[in-house]
């Protein structure tokens, strides 16, 4: 994928958005093993779980997810905060004619950031959803 906008109504399978390098995918269910397997940029929501392994050699680009995650130990936790990027890009895609789950504390809320895959370039993101202050 290079550029665009992949919207997902329910689940997806293995290596969702294997090698991206640009674009946005919104998975509203939940995806298989290998979310971002090879990342090379963009950015992938997950409103359900994400399959085993997420990140997976990822360079970079980002994963916001909404439920806990397994994640590999080649990612090592930085902070938690609510990064000015990611409101803007919710609010965005709050916007499109896609009717994508954005809730207001999905805005406001608090996200715990991830970095890796640090056995790969390491400037890949998780971010995980943790609620509101």
């Amino acid at each position: 994928m290079n550029r665009g906008l992949i919207v997902v109504k329910g689940n997806t399978g293995s290596e969702t958005g294997g090698l991206m390098k640009k674009g946005i995918i919104v998975v509203e269910g939940s995806t298989g093993e290998f979310t971002g397997v090879g990342m090379r940029g963009g950015t992938i929501f997950c409103y359900g779980s994400l399959g085993m392994r997420p990140g997976s050699l990822m360079e970079r680009g980002s994963i916001v997810v909404y439920s806990p995650p397994s994640l590999l130990p080649t990612f090592t936790q930085n902070a938690t905060y609510n990064p000015t990027w990611l409101r803007v890009f919710l609010l965005d895609l709050k916007k499109t004619p896609y009717d994508i789950p954005v809730k207001q504390e999905h805005v406001d809320g608090l996200y715990t950031r991830y970095n890796g895959d640090i056995s790969e370039l390491g400037k890949g993101e998780i971010f995980v959803f943790k609620g509101t202050g």
